[in-house]
């Protein structure tokens, strides 16, 4: 549920910052504009902050093979940056690791172990990530059904999601999620 993903993005970014974001500044960065899962996740954090009084200062898409790090930089800085994509925020943490100076805080949906990476070493403040395992094991069983009966009708399956945060990655439950990742 790419809607409630984006949602709980929100949500962390209130919790984290004591429901006191009033004033502040948030960029978000999507994936590929015209998607249903960008719009989806999009719109999920938008509604989550859309009573905590913070101001969008910019709302960007990237484009496949684009370096979205260095997009950012064209924008003016802002205090807190919603990457909605994998590959995005990959590109924001790997930058923000060559970067010396104060940095934006950086709020994520992702599912790599490099974005968990990114959290464990402070560069990525939240992540919320999708049980890709779940959703590629249940795409194969109902591809596997469709094969043996081709009247077969494919059901749709609402795959889990975890927040995963500095404090919590080396809890055993979030370890064992993150076994599934490999």
């Amino acid at each position: 549920d790419n809607y409630k993903m984006g949602y709980q993005l929100g949500l962390e970014i209130l919790k984290q910052n004591n429901n006191d974001i009033k004033g502040k500044t948030v960029g978000i960065v999507s994936g590929l504009k015209d998607t249903e899962s960008a719009e989806d996740r999009r719109q999920g954090l938008i509604d989550a902050l859309s009573d905590a009084g913070c101001e969008f200062t910019f709302d960007i898409y990237t484009t496949s093979g684009e370096d979205a790090a260095s997009t950012i930089k064209r924008y003016d800085t802002v205090d807190y940056m919603a990457v909605l994509e994998t590959n995005v925020l990959e590109q924001i943490g790997q930058a923000n690791t060559e970067d010396n100076r104060k940095r934006t805080k950086v709020y994520g949906i992702g599912h790599s172990m490099k974005c968990v990476y990114y959290v464990d070493d402070g560069l990525v403040d939240s992540l919320v990530m999708s049980d890709g395992y779940d959703m590629g094991y249940r795409s194969v069983v109902e591809l596997a059904r469709l094969f043996e009966n081709r009247f077969h009708s494919i059901t749709s399956y609402t795959t889990d999601y975890r927040v995963i945060n500095k404090d919590d990655i080396f809890k055993e439950e979030t370890q064992t999620f993150l076994q599934t990742c490999e």
